[in-house]
């Protein structure tokens, strides 16, 4: 019976929120055309999202920003109304930032970093972190972490032309395309929308001057230029 009734509540969040997103989808436009735009990273700040969620079960990271349950089925390109794109957590509050700045700030050995014992706990559980499932892919990864700040710092940050051969790619449990993407709030700012956490958070700490993202949706009560971001 608990089966069922959880297949039922998805089924109905499922529905309720195709009904939200239709109501609150303005138009679509074709953000392909505007291709990647080249910020700095200081200006993506905060994420979408009104908290801070933590991530239960097999999945790659260990929290996530709560959105309204239609923002599951926005699309790139879709201009939205709603109260989804007012910022409240900042981008630093990822497990993926406090680990890289706990491991080139503060110059600590990763499993030092506190963000080391969550994945041990979590692969422990019989679960999967940032696509590594032992101890011995979580070091892996560590090390392609460790070479991908060096590969920053010596060539900058290279746009990943999708063949997996730019750094941020060829990563324990990475799965094609990874590009930082954003969504743009009625203010113009930029918030975080999924992709490319680690290379995102080298950027800061290494306070490289610009970096490209691509754009995932757009408040409709936003009136400014997209030119702008060309």
């Amino acid at each position: 019976m608990r089966i069922v009734g959880r297949i039922y509540r998805n089924a109905r969040r499922k529905t309720i929120g195709k009904i939200y997103y239709k109501k609150h989808l303005e138009r679509w436009i074709n953000v392909k055309d505007i291709g990647p735009i080249y910020v700095n990273p200081v200006d993506i700040k905060y994420i979408t999202g009104s908290s801070m969620k933590q991530v239960r079960g097999n999945r790659r990271h260990l929290e996530r920003g709560k959105r309204p349950d239609y923002f599951r089925f926005v699309r790139s390109g879709d201009i939205m109304s709603g109260d989804w794109d007012k910022p409240s957590v900042e981008f630093v509050e990822f497990s993926e930032y406090k680990l890289l700045s706990e491991r080139f700030k503060e110059s600590l050995d990763w499993t030092d970093t506190s963000v080391f014992h969550q994945c041990i706990k979590r692969i422990d559980s019989g679960y999967s972190v940032w696509g590594c499932t032992t101890i011995a892919e979580l070091k892996s990864r560590f090390e392609y972490l460790d070479d991908l700040k060096e590969s920053i710092e010596r060539d900058g940050y290279i746009l990943n032309p999708g063949d997996g051969s730019c750094p941020g790619i060829k990563s324990v449990g990475s799965k094609g395309f990874d590009e930082v993407t954003v969504n743009i709030n009625r203010n113009g700012n930029l918030l975080y929308e999924k992709n490319g956490r680690h290379r995102l958070s080298l950027a800061k700490i290494l306070e490289i001057d610009e970096i490209p993202v691509y754009i995932h949706s757009i408040h409709s009560k936003y009136q400014g230029d997209l030119i702008r971001y060309e």
